[in-house]
């Protein structure tokens, strides 16, 4: 081989490289673009730091559910007529109302369809608490809408037709592994008092493992107020699908408190071997694509070298080729 066909060689090599580097460019800059216009954020995704959306008792990560490490999309929302409740979407779902002790109303609502969203009813939304966009956002299931009664100085819930209550509304079976969820109105007024925050409605939110402790119970700021019920101006987005465990570097690297049971020390067990387990099949599946095109390019650069160095290859075959059309296009001789 001369220094000719050795820089021809290098420059190909250089060519091939560039290629592939700048179509992973490519394929990445259509798959942000298309996130970002889908989600209508940015960025349009965030990293699940902890553990309270979580679906198994043993703390394995599992796809479908919200995990640490997962990475989820977030949509924009336009209002709270973008967000379907946990109460709005349940398919049954039973309510009771209790004042001093006493049962005032007891209903049960049963639908033909349900809104499910990672194996639970309603929603997922990702809020700045009490409206801190300093303070890390919290992802977690929007439960119910409260309307404040001014008049009343009371909470309306429309979806459930409860009007004027300041007592404790409970959710039979809706916490995780089927609690009941106690939301204490009369409390919520008061952490309005004691926040020196004029009361208004909002969301009530629980994350799906945290049993019934609704954040709006106990959860605080980063001023170390009580969380107020999620207005739509402090939600960041709902949550739509999921790409798992790929998150989990991010918390390992970027975990700036890591004995706070978030980040790095929330990621499951299973999320590395799923992760790296993965990242392997992409590789193998990435070289054995590559290795399938260079060994049909190695193909065809061989068949053309023959056919060039073949003894008048070419023109071997154009004079068969006319050798048949006079041979079709003759007459048989006459027969005497």
């Amino acid at each position: 081989m001369n220094k000719n066909d050795e820089s021809s060689d290098l420059l190909d090599d250089l060519i091939y490289v560039g290629r592939e580097f700048l179509v992973a460019l490519l394929i990445m800059a259509v798959f942000i673009s298309s996130a970002y216009f889908y989600t209508g954020n940015w960025p349009p995704m965030v990293v699940v730091e902890s553990g309270s959306m979580q679906h198994t008792t043993n703390g394995d990560s599992e796809i479908g559910a919200i995990d640490p490490g997962d990475l989820v999309f977030v949509k924009k929302i336009s209002g709270r007529e973008d967000v379907v409740t946990y109460v709005e979407g349940a398919r049954h779902l039973e309510v009771v109302g209790t004042d001093d002790g006493r049962i005032v109303f007891h209903r049960t609502f049963d639908r033909e369809t349900g809104h499910v969203t990672y194996g639970k009813y309603g929603d997922v939304i990702v809020y700045y608490k009490n409206g801190i966009t300093a303070d890390t956002p919290i992802i977690h299931r929007a439960m119910l809408w409260l309307e404040y009664n001014s008049t009343g100085k009371s909470f309306d819930v429309p979806s459930l037709s409860i009007y004027n209550f300041t007592g404790n509304l409970t959710l039979v079976g809706a916490g995780f592994g089927g609690v009941d969820v106690n939301i204490y109105l009369g409390q919520i007024l008061k952490n309005f008092r004691n926040s020196g925050v004029e009361p208004h409605g909002g969301f009530i939110t629980l994350g799906d493992h945290n049993g019934a402790v609704y954040d709006q119970m106990g959860f605080r700021d980063a001023l170390g107020r009580p969380v107020l019920p999620v207005l739509p101006g402090w939600v960041m987005g709902k949550a739509r699908g999921e790409i798992p465990w790929f998150g989990a570097f991010k918390l390992y690297f970027g975990d700036k408190n890591p004995h706070d049971g978030a980040g790095r020390e929330a990621i499951p067990h299973n999320t590395w071997v799923n992760l790296w387990t993965t990242i392997a099949v992409i590789v193998v599946l990435s070289f054995l694509v590559d290795l399938a095109i260079s060994l049909r390019e190695k193909r065809d650069k061989e068949k053309r070298e023959r056919d060039e160095d073949s003894p008048g290859g070419e023109a071997n075959e154009g004079s068969e080729q006319e050798k048949g059309e006079q041979r079709e296009g003759s007459s048989p001789p006459e027969q005497t």
